[in-house]
């Protein structure tokens, strides 16, 4: 039809009777309007002619079956369908779609996705792929053949050659395109060469595909390489991620091909290429670096990125340490640590109450926190990004341990016993101080029987859990500093390098020959002679999470050498804090084994990054032969503490044991099962010495004792007895003054 005035197409389903096969059909300057349906009932070779109407809306793919489609000057838009498209460099082709608005209208054939593979069934062959045009007398075959034609237009032909050639050229004449194709059965790919350009691979040689869905490169047996672009001579791909090793890495190229409808899977492997690893660039990574080696920011320390701020723009905000108000009243507490310059919806809490804001900057927070007591969580909040520690922000009152025993022992003072004389240790409860020795990074005490080993062992990280989740051994790892301005008779340094760290801890024993008094991070202290004293300095741990902290684990050892049966092995542990706001914390250790006792002072006060703050002492585990202790320490870059100063010492009931055999004249004590540990032989040879004293003087004594009586008892019974209870009464009073 031409010229007909109608407005719409005609129902298709009116050619669906195959005795009506239409080889034209035109509908030329008829006015007509509105979309072009899908296509269902036209078929190859018929033509189909619309041009010079109104029509609009898009062309589907429904389209590409071989009709002889003519828009021209309609109102089409959209993508015209590739199969139309990448033959627009052809005139006649392009003047079929001419007078329209497609979006891709032009000759550049650009995105074309020209493709095509051969399926062998003996000498006939069949070729299918995308966008191969429908006209056959565009197809150019070397060695040349016989075509047979289109089976399906635009996508699949057919032919024979006279020959059986192992590849053979074909070529879209107009397009000036050539596919090699290969029609060998066995034939895997050749690879001749590889080439590395960062994290892309091409690899030169034969036999691949222009599918990449049939072409697969795996590196090292394990990582696939993905297919950018593969022809028969050339395969390009990318890696996605770095390579566990670089080197000489084993490389295998897999082509899938089918030969008469059954699919086959060729492949070819090379072990002589050497892999570089891949340099990868970032965006603009702010407060960090590139990693090349994977793309990605690595943020400095105290930098994190956080959804909707720009990469590594946010503070990793913390908390080292806080100041102190009183536990009934509450007040303004300053929190110390690092915290930036953006404070986008900053919040304090302190345990479950708010702590009202009062000011704060990149290094301290002012908050007034209300009443409370004991261990508390502080949690800062900023930046979507969320501190959380524990802290004691309470003073509480100060108390001593085991109330320096008793009051004719000592008397507290602020926490601390001020022992009187004759009397000695953190409780007063003992005298006499053994000499103790320094083994490399450790302290030993030693008495003829037994030995007391106090050793720094390791520094722990910790997760919010209480999970440990780092390690470092300290474990006779310390290495002397001789050259120490602070090494001296007495003191002795020691330090350790972690590896593949910065971080460093220096440990430094101090023997204590007199009394001495001491201060650190606002407490006072004295260590009464015999004592030992460590300090240590822990700086430039780097922790795997700012909200992680940090762990010193310490171990006592007892070793018996030889026991004592004239002795008491009574073994216990005991201890105590010095803070009622801290009553599970360990202040104070006292360890009995052996009729000796091991003491410990542990302060709860350390510098965080230069400030004081407070910190507890825990009991880790409790055995007989074996104490273990940590210490937890806040978030910090430098941590400086003064642990502890020890004592062993031997206690008065020990002595007392001797000394009320050897001048009480009880001979009971020669008999009592306790003493002699139900032991019928004689005691070591320290208690057979002291048998023997306590022995021949009262028999001494008592022969005398018995001359009198003798002499006397007749004369004056009754005055005897009454002077021997004198003689007794008066030792008992000499007994009590001393």
């Amino acid at each position: 039809m031409f010229g007909t005035n109608f407005k719409n197409l005609p129902d298709f389903k009116i050619f669906n009777d195959s005795s009506k096969k239409l080889d034209i059909l035109e509908f030329r300057n008829c006015g007509i309007e509105g979309n072009i349906p899908t296509n269902k009932y036209l078929v190859k070779n018929a033509r189909f002619d619309i041009s010079g109407n109104n029509m609009n809306g898009a062309i589907d793919n429904s389209w590409c079956n071989g009709v002889d489609f003519t828009i021209t000057d309609n109102n089409f838009s959209g993508a015209l369908p590739f199969c139309f498209y990448c033959y627009l460099g052809i005139p006649s082709f392009y003047n079929k779609f001419s007078g329209n608005s497609f979006d891709n209208f032009n000759t550049l054939g650009t995105n074309c996705n020209y493709s095509s593979k051969p399926n062998i069934a003996s000498t006939p062959f069949t070729i299918w792929g995308e966008n191969l045009g429908y006209d056959i007398s565009n197809m150019k075959l070397t060695p040349s053949a016989n075509f047979w034609g289109y089976t399906s237009y635009g996508n699949l032909l057919s032919g024979s050659f006279s020959g059986a050639p192992s590849k053979f050229n074909l070529t879209i004449v107009s397009l000036d395109l050539t596919y090699t194709l290969s029609l060998s059965i066995t034939q895997p790919p050749i690879i001749n060469q590889i080439i590395q350009k960062n994290d892309t691979l091409s690899f030169i040689g034969e036999y691949f595909t222009y599918n990449s869905s049939d072409t697969t490169i795996i590196i090292d047996n394990y990582q696939k390489c993905h297919i950018e672009n593969t022809t028969f001579y050339q395969v390009d791909c990318v890696l996605d991620k770095q390579l566990r090793d670089r080197g000489f890495r084993p490389i295998t190229a897999i082509v899938k091909k089918s030969f008469n409808n059954d699919l086959q899977t060729l492949n070819t492997s090379k072990t002589d290429f050497k892999l570089e690893y891949i340099v990868y660039s970032c965006g603009d990574c702010g407060n960090g670096y590139c990693n090349t080696v994977n793309a990605t920011c690595i943020c400095n320390e105290d930098w994190v990125t956080i959804e909707g701020y720009p990469t590594c723009m946010v503070p990793n905000h913390y908390i080292s340490s806080t100041s102190q108000v009183p536990s009934k009243t509450g007040g303004e507490i300053t929190l110390y640590g690092w915290f930036g310059t953006l404070h986008d919806h900053i919040t304090v809490t302190v345990g479950n109450s708010v702590c009202d804001i009062i000011s704060y900057d990149n290094t301290t927070i002012v908050c007034t926190a209300k009443p409370g007591s004991g261990s508390q969580k502080i949690t800062v909040t900023q930046n979507k990004l969320e501190f959380h520690g524990k802290f004691y922000p309470f003073i509480g009152e100060l108390l001593c341990p085991n109330n320096c025993t008793s009051p004719e022992h000592g008397t507290c003072i602020f926490g601390q016993c001020s022992c009187k004389k004759n009397y000695v240790g953190l409780d007063c409860g003992g005298d006499t101080s053994l000499n103790s020795t320094i083994e490399s990074g450790s302290i030993n005490f030693s008495s003829q029987a037994s030995n007391f080993l106090i050793s720094i062992d390791s520094i722990n990280e910790v997760d919010i859990m209480d999970r440990v989740v780092d390690v470092w051994n300290l474990t006779n790892k310390w290495v002397p500093l001789v050259d120490s301005e602070l090494s001296n008779k007495y003191t002795s340094v020691y330090s350790q390098s972690r590896q593949n760290s910065n971080a460093t801890i220096t440990l430094i024993i101090e023997q204590v020959p007199n009394s001495k008094d001491f201060s650190f991070a606002g407490v006072n202290f004295t260590i009464n002679s015999g004592g030992t004293k460590f300090s240590i300095d822990i700086k430039e741990w780097t922790y795997k999470s700012n909200l992680n902290t940090l762990q010193l684990q310490i171990s006592t050892t007892t070793e018996f050498k030889n026991k004592d049966p004239c002795i008491s092995h009574d073994e216990s542990t005991h201890s105590s804090s010095s803070n009622d706001q801290m009553l599970d914390s360990v202040n104070y250790l006292k360890v009995i084994k052996d009729s000796k006792t091991l003491y410990g002072r542990f302060l709860d006060r350390m510098l965080s990054d230069g400030r004081e703050t407070t910190i507890e002492t825990k009991i880790k585990s409790n055995s007989t032969s074996n104490i273990i202790l940590t210490i937890n320490l806040p978030h910090c870059k430098e941590c400086i503490l003064d642990p502890g100063m020890y004592y062993k010492e031997m206690i008065f009931f020990f002595f007392f044991q001797i000394l009320i055999v050897f001048f009480f004249l009880d001979f009971s004590v020669l008999i009592d099962p306790n003493y002699i540990n139900n032991n019928k032989n004689t005691c070591s040879n320290k208690k057979n010495w002291v048998i023997i004293v306590a022995v021949v003087v009262p028999v001494v004594v008592v022969s005398i004792v018995l001359v009198v009586v003798v002499v006397l008892y007749k004369k004056n019974t009754i005055n005897i007895r009454i002077g021997l209870r004198n003689v007794s009464m008066r030792s008992l009073k000499d007994r009590s003054r001393n």
